[in-house]
């Protein structure tokens, strides 16, 4: 059944997809005429080589750069400023994120400070009526990612660890998107296998609770959800595998692109809003928060929308042709439950040791966040911390 609610659809950037097109990068970046390139990315890529490409192209175009690779997970409000003043002291005219989420998130933060010096990132954070705080336009960000996870290169938003706060939040704009990404399997060939399933989970995460979400959801956000989960959880098990698999690769690459793009017209749930409080409170990584999660806020959500569920369980493989729509969402809720098992990651909150004492805490954290409103199936902290307690 077609969504017919209205929607909007507005994403800046061109993207690049193809299996070694990262050694491209350095020419599509002068081609734009930018000057020197602020490159935002983490130490291991360093190490292992995976920046060489990128550092070698930039090289052959002629083009000064300066290399920041010491990104950390879920980065803070304080790095990501640091960053910016790095791009400021070095005169740096554009940002090439080289990573995961963190690094092309810090990379969009850094085009935003370098453009309007003197401010600090969390000056632009806010929620979907928050777009648009700055006041000279961002400097052009490239993103190149290593990942098949948040969707940065993709999305309008930006995650920001509010450290002094102990609380995730974001910044928002259609133009906080890169100008340019580049979608490169052969990036992807060295990332852990917990890492890979992690990010692939959050991937597929985004696209489902945009699926279901009942602010923003509309035809074209939908075709993009479905299409992200499917090419997800068809690839997912053997991307975990083997990532240097570049079929299965390339496949997750564009979910979680789909993801990234499908999550800024419509709105995340409470899986994120459960998820954000274990980041916060105890350094669990997003993609693994994510995973602990969602097969228990499906298990509370699908009577909301059963005939949309059905459909994740068409889409995910499950033969629905003889089932009721209660039947398939029970279905999409096994299938779904069976993905995040077999990627290897922690099943429980006991496993990821999480303290159950902060469970009335975090579901505070949570129901203060717009997220949760905008879950299909309504409810109260108490329902929240029961989540909570059927994931430990």
């Amino acid at each position: 059944m077609l969504n017919t609610n209205p929607g909007h659809f507005h994403n800046q950037g061109r993207l690049n997809c193809g299996v070694g097109l990262a050694a491209t990068i350095g020419e599509e970046i002068k081609k734009r005429g930018c000057g020197k390139v602020l490159v935002v990315t983490e130490e291991i890529l360093v190490k292992l080589g995976v920046l060489d490409t990128v550092t070698q192209s930039l090289k052959d175009a002629g083009l000064d750069y300066v290399v920041f690779d010491k990104i950390e997970a879920d980065p803070s409000a304080h790095l990501m400023d640091s960053i910016g003043e790095l791009g400021l002291r070095e005169q740096a005219t554009c940002v090439l994120g080289v990573g995961g989420g963190s690094s092309m998130d810090s990379a969009k933060a850094a085009s935003i400070l370098i453009a309007n010096p003197g401010t600090h990132i969390l000056d632009y954070k806010g929620d979907y009526t928050g777009v648009n705080r700055y006041k000279n336009t961002p400097a052009p960000c490239f993103a190149i990612p290593t990942t098949a996870g948040t969707g940065s290169e993709s999305s309008w938003n930006i995650a920001i660890n509010d450290t002094d706060n102990v609380k995730k939040v974001r910044a928002q704009s259609p133009f906080y998107v890169p100008v340019f990404s580049i979608l490169d399997a052969k990036m992807m060939a060295t990332v852990p296998g917990p890492v890979a399933a992690g990010c692939g989970i959050d991937a597929f995460t985004h696209c489902f609770e945009a699926y279901i979400s009942t602010n923003g959801a509309w035809a074209f956000s939908d075709f993009m959800a479905l299409e992200g989960m499917r090419l997800i959880s068809e690839h997912i098990r053997q991307f975990v595998a083997n990532p240097g698999n570049t079929e299965a690769g390339q496949a997750m690459l564009i979910g979680a692109t789909l993801g990234g793009m499908c999550l800024s017209q419509a709105a995340l749930g409470i899986v994120h809003g459960l998820a954000k409080p274990l980041s916060a409170h105890f350094h669990i990584s997003h993609g693994t928060a994510n995973a602990l999660m969602l097969p228990h806020v499906v298990k509370y959500t699908w009577r909301a929308n059963p005939a949309k569920f059905a459909k994740v369980a068409e889409i995910m493989g499950v033969d629905t042709r003889n089932m009721t729509d209660i039947q398939a969402a029970k279905a999409a809720c096994e299938a779904i439950a069976e993905m995040c098992a077999d990627t290897g990651l922690p099943r429980s909150l006991k496993d990821a040791k999480v303290d159950p004492a902060k469970f009335e805490q975090m579901a505070e954290d949570c129901i203060q966040g717009k997220p949760f409103f905008l879950n299909p199936c309504k409810g109260t902290v108490k329902d929240l911390v029961n989540i909570y307690k059927n994931a430990y």
